[in-house]
């Protein structure tokens, strides 16, 4: 969790939030691209067989 600290502007608490919030977004996209692609691959590797 990211907090604005003394001193900070609310321009770079914001800033530093959206940060935040993107990078988490960004993660959990690859994670699911990643699970998702394995289930696929899975599948196929069971229709082959």
């Amino acid at each position: 969790m990211m907090l604005a600290k003394p001193g900070m502007g609310v321009d770079e608490a914001f800033s530093i939030v959206g940060n935040e919030q993107n990078r988490l977004l960004a993660m959990l996209n690859r994670r699911r691209t990643l699970h998702e692609t394995s289930d696929e691959s899975t599948v196929l590797h069971a229709e082959l067989s």
